[in-house]
């Protein structure tokens, strides 16, 4: 499965990070990235048509499959999918790469746009260093919102 791959790859990258061979670690984010892909374009394409996605191109279905749910298709991701563009961004922002680092983040949080308060925080920073203070902003509040949804600014 493809999912179970990038996991794995995933999985790779973050010791390989944590062990600081870099280039290893790009590789494996890179490889699990792509593996997990066809996921994500599902994922945008229903979220962008606001219902859901068909099935089609995945696990060898034909497109008579029922379209999905986003939520569903959100279930359906690698459970390290965000973590992948997050390790992603690490390293583009130890590169000094900072529009590197903001396509990462803003794909980490299509992955998982609940709860993710340090990647709002890590994207209101790079945010901020590329002049656009009014996205820093938002990113910086929402990650300063509680459990309850409730601002604390």
């Amino acid at each position: 499965r493809p999912a179970l791959a990038a996991d794995a790859h995933c999985l790779l990258a973050r010791c390989k990070h944590a062990k600081g061979d870099m280039a290893a670690a790009e590789a494996h984010y890179k490889q699990a990235c792509e593996l997990a892909e066809p996921i994500m374009k599902e994922l945008k394409n229903g979220a962008a048509s606001g219902s859901g996605a068909s099935r089609s191109g995945r696990s060898g279905t034909s497109g008579s499959s029922p379209a999905v749910s986003t939520s569903a298709l959100h279930a359906a991701l690698p459970a390290t999918m965000g973590l992948m563009h997050y390790g992603l961004a690490q390293m583009h922002l130890q590169r000094g790469d900072q529009k590197g680092a903001s396509v990462q983040l803003e794909k980490a949080l299509v992955c998982h746009p609940y709860g993710v308060k340090n990647v709002h925080t890590m994207l209101g920073h790079v945010q901020s260093s590329l002049g656009k203070y009014t996205r820093a902003i938002e990113h910086l509040r929402e990650s300063l919102r509680d459990v309850s949804g409730e601002s604390r600014v």
